[in-house]
């Protein structure tokens, strides 16, 4: 079958093919068969569709009927997983298909796609259709669409993927199973867990008339669970823990799909510390972290959990709800400022700061806590916020690299925030950082997001989980290694003039040479280097004569770097004879030109050299004025130069 056959036209043909083989196969035909057919070639992806027309679309789709016309009267999760064989299936295909048949809901494909990605599954196809069943009395699938009585949504996906060797079919199926209970469970309680976050929501406004005193904090309860059903918050699961009479703190109402703790014990003490924080009505009262658990259904990360303290009428704290889901991307792209409970710490900084509420730096507080990641904050704690936040506002009135690293409680995970001019971000920029941040940390998955500021800067924030080594990292080490690849290599340069020769002569030495040096010579050469370079150039200006150093190379221990510094471009062929007779073996040469403003071109040549046996680096000073003696004609070139 050619490709200039249009899908539609092939989509009409081989549904009468299916049916005449259906025929010869079983003697009947099948209106069902027609119909499941066309809704299922609809979803295919024209790849998939004319790669197997002429082999094995139409087993493939036979056999998946069969098997959907079985099961797809049963009100529950059935997934089959296998490798294809003429056999069993009626064709053959290398690698593994996974089905799976339900009643329809939301997170049924997200949950499937996460499961492939993080257990390393490929996907090589892949589609997903809602099939309008209709069943007899006896449960037979009797039509696909149509209309008459109201059909049964079923949701039917397929997959043909490849794993590696060491997975096995019937475990793939047991987890995929496990993990669509939990997204069904997850969706049958969605109402009741709404009902009962709104329920509530309006205690809080009741105890916010009863207990004047604490008005304000019950009314940003209200308003944060209030927030939360404003679809900025997917509700997973719902645990109530009540008080009994023996102080023990013991769960009365559990919905949805609850996601269990490595170790449940700590988390439940946990629970029980923050809702018996104090036995009365006092903030706080509401309490936002990242779980140990990562999220089995709808999409990748930690779930968020939130724990709400329950009181009587009289004020008194008799238990705890456990919410457990995920903020929406509405959520999480939502202002800080315009967020319950978040708002306050902004507010709690702003008090800190004193500062004159439209003003500038007012203005720019805010700025800086928009830009923060709203996950970040739900968990973070005042210090912390307000460090970050004095930071982000430094940084844009300065215009200096700044980062901060912060560790998360649960000893796998952390944040970190860098703040850089906008002039100077790119995306590889970025990406250097993040490969920093990955390897530092053994981080084994990564998410970062860039926010453009108002007065030229740019904030990048990284998350990184399931490091091993998180707990155990040098943060100051990682700031380092994040500052210095977001400051520009002209930039260190002047702080390491301003080291070694003072604020005065670095300012005018910066002047010169801020712009004097190619690309591929600030990429090869470390600060330390370029500032002894800048002394040597400065002094051929002076003199006109040429000028040589010896430097370990900086990337390979068994190499050193002699450098030529001259007015004119030197030939290789009058440098090469003069260092083979001193008895250096030479690797490569680079030649930079250097351009002072205001000043002639000058030129640094380099010889990347072996440091050998008597160790060139160790013997600089003994070849430099051996160097010097030959270009000044003071020696000649020959091979007695060696005995130096």
């Amino acid at each position: 079958m050619h490709r200039n056959v249009g899908r539609e036209e092939l989509i009409d043909q081989l549904v009468p093919e299916l049916r005449r083989a259906h025929e010869e196969e079983t003697g009947t035909a099948s209106e069902v068969l027609d119909a499941f057919s066309q809704a299922v070639l609809k979803r295919v992806n024209d790849r998939y569709l004319y790669r197997h027309r002429l082999t094995t679309l139409g087993a493939q789709l036979r056999d998946s009927f069969q098997w959907v016309a079985q099961h797809a009267h049963e009100d529950r999760v059935t997934v089959r997983v296998f490798e294809p064989t003429i056999a069993e299936h009626g064709y053959e295909l290398e690698g593994h298909v996974i089905e799976t048949l339900m009643p329809d809901q939301p997170f049924i494909v997200d949950t499937l796609k996460l499961y492939t990605e993080q257990c390393g599954v490929g996907i090589i196809n892949q589609l997903n259709v809602v099939l309008p069943t209709t069943f007899d009395e006896d449960n037979h699938l009797v039509a696909v669409g149509g209309q008459g009585t109201p059909p049964r949504h079923t949701s039917y996906t397929r997959w043909y993927v490849a794993w590696q060797e060491n997975m096995d079919a019937n475990e793939v199926r047991s987890i995929i199973e496990t993990r669509l209970n939990l997204a069904r469970a997850m969706v049958r309680g969605f109402y009741r867990m709404v009902r009962l976050v709104k329920d509530t929501a309006n205690e809080f406004e009741y105890l916010s008339r009863m207990h004047a005193v604490h008005e304000d904090d019950c009314l940003e309860v209200r308003d944060f669970l209030t927030w939360l059903v404003e679809d900025h918050y997917v509700f997973m699961g719902l645990t109530v823990y009540e008080f009994d009479d023996e102080g023990r703190t013991v769960p009365t109402i559990t919905v949805g799909s609850v996601t269990e703790e490595a170790d449940g014990e700590a988390h439940l003490k946990s629970v029980t510390e923050f809702a018996r924080n104090t036995d009365a009505l006092a903030w706080p009262i509401v309490r936002a972290v990242k779980s140990g658990a990562e999220s089995q259904v709808h999409r990748a990360g930690k779930v968020d959990e939130l724990l709400i303290r329950l009181f009587d009428d009289q004020g008194r704290a008799t238990g705890c709800a456990v919410l457990q889901g995920l903020f929406t991307f509405k959520g999480l792209s939502q202002p800080g400022s315009d967020i319950p409970i978040l708002r306050r710490k902004l507010a709690h900084v702003l008090t800190q700061e004193d500062v004159v509420t439209g003003g500038y730096i007012y203005k720019g507080f805010v700025n800086a806590f928009n830009a923060l990641p709203v996950e970040y904050l739900f968990g973070a704690d005042l210090p912390s916020i307000h460090d970050l936040l004095s930071m982000l506002v430094t940084a844009d009135t300065t215009r200096e690299v700044k980062c901060q690293v912060v560790l998360n409680d649960d000893g796998h995970s952390a944040y970190a925030f860098v703040v850089i001019p906008k002039r100077q971000y790119s995306e590889d920029l970025r990406e250097q950082m993040e490969t920093a941040l990955r390897q530092s940390l053994g981080a084994s998955y990564t998410d970062h997001r860039v926010y453009l500021g108002k007065f030229g800067t740019v904030a990048l924030h990284f998350y990184l989980t399931g490091g091993s080594d998180v707990g155990n990292a040098n943060l100051d080490e990682i700031r380092d290694v994040l500052v210095d690849i977001g400051t520009p290599w002209t930039y260190r340069l002047r702080q390491r003039l301003e080291t070694d020769r003072g604020e005065t002569e670095a300012a005018h030495l910066y002047e010169r040479y801020a712009d004097a040096f190619p690309e591929g010579y600030m990429e090869q050469t470390p600060e330390p280097y370029a500032v002894t370079d800048v002394g040597h150039l400065e002094k051929v200006l002076q003199s006109g004569r040429t000028r040589f150093e010896v430097f370990a190379n900086p990337t390979l221990a068994d190499q050193a770097l002699i450098r030529f510094y001259s007015r004119e471009p030197m030939q290789l062929t009058s440098i090469l004879p003069v260092v083979d007779n001193f008895g250096v073996v030479v690797v490569e040469q680079i030649a930079f030109e250097v351009t002072p403003k205001n000043s002639p071109c000058l030129t640094v040549n380099t010889l990347r050299v072996l440091r050998g046996e008597h160790d060139v680096h160790a013997q600089g000073d003994a070849l430099i004025d051996g160097l010097r003696a030959v270009f000044a004609r003071r020696m000649r070139s020959d091979r007695l130069n060696r005995l130096l």
